[in-house]
């Protein structure tokens, strides 16, 4: 059986996807393919995280924040404004780019 998620965790999980792609999107990164394969994880999976419909691990966190060369404290407080403030997703290309 499996349980219903709860309001306050899809939030939040709605936010940091959020905050990622919005600083995805500012570190120069338009295409969620050439982000995952900065940060070593599969297009899918960083396709379910900026939607917020899968959690992170703190690895997978600092590497991203790395990548973006944005300070963990800053990352995090990105969030807490997305929580009190919700934006819109940035609009980005859907899809994987050509192949080159």
């Amino acid at each position: 059986m499996v349980e219903a998620a709860n309001p306050d965790e899809m939030a939040l999980k709605q936010a940091m996807g959020r905050a990622i792609a919005h600083a995805r999107v500012a570190a120069g990164f338009t295409s969620q393919a050439a982000f995952s394969r900065a940060i070593d994880v599969r297009f899918q999976y960083m396709s379910r995280v900026e939607r917020g419909e899968e959690n992170l691990t703190l690895e997978t966190l600092a590497k991203m924040t790395g990548v973006l060369r944005v300070s963990m404290p800053d990352f995090l407080n990105s969030v807490a404004k997305e929580l009190s403030n919700p934006s819109d997703p940035p609009k980005t290309r859907r899809g994987r780019p050509p192949a080159a």
